[in-house]
């Protein structure tokens, strides 16, 4: 009976792992010899075909290895928070895919085993269209800020003009056809 539910419960796993549109991934995390170290495990695939890379690629290498010296440093930076809050965090980072970069928001959970974190499940969502069409809206919003600006000032000139002629005109002539707000 036990074995079954093992079973139905990796069915809805690997259902859930193949079938979610968001991309998933698992590292491994070694916490032995006074340092910690990560390592790829698998990719899930909606990761594979956003990324274009596999889990063959991946498995056993580290960050750094994967992506580099500088960019696995970062990843491995996010790991290792993880590692010390206990606890579900969250963060964007951009990353390379086929030599466009990619903005990511990621969520990273660890996996305690007796106590220890043995293991890292991300979950990570392309969400490069809607940072920059954020940028773009904030670049817009600054040019009609400018834009505003400029126009207040030139309306401003005129309007003292206006303003200081009006207040001579009432002050040289009697007329019931000035504004008695001018008076």
């Amino acid at each position: 009976e036990r074995e079954h539910e093992l079973r139905e419960l990796a069915g809805e796993y690997e259902a859930l792992l193949d079938n979610a549109e968001d991309a998933i991934f698992f590292v491994d995390v070694d916490a032995s010899d006074d340092d910690i170290t990560f390592e790829f495990d698998r990719l899930s695939p909606a990761y594979e075909r956003q990324t274009g890379l596999t889990t063959e690629e991946v498995r056993g290498e580290t960050p750094r290895d994967v992506f580099e010296e500088k960019l696995g440093a970062e990843l491995e930076a996010n790991y290792h928070r993880c590692v010390n809050a206990r606890e579900p965090i969250s963060y964007q980072e951009e990353l390379p895919v086929n030599d466009e970069p990619r903005i990511w928001q990621t969520n990273l959970a660890p996996v305690l085993t007796d106590g220890d974190v043995t293991r890292l499940v991300g979950i990570t969502r392309n969400v490069t269209d809607r940072v920059e069409r954020e940028r773009q809206l904030r670049r817009q919003k600054e040019r009609l800020d400018e834009f505003a600006s400029v126009i207040s000032h030139d309306m401003r000139n005129p309007l003292n003009v206006a303003q200081s002629r009006t207040t001579l005109l009432d002050e040289q002539t009697e007329s019931e056809h000035l504004c008695p707000l001018m008076r």
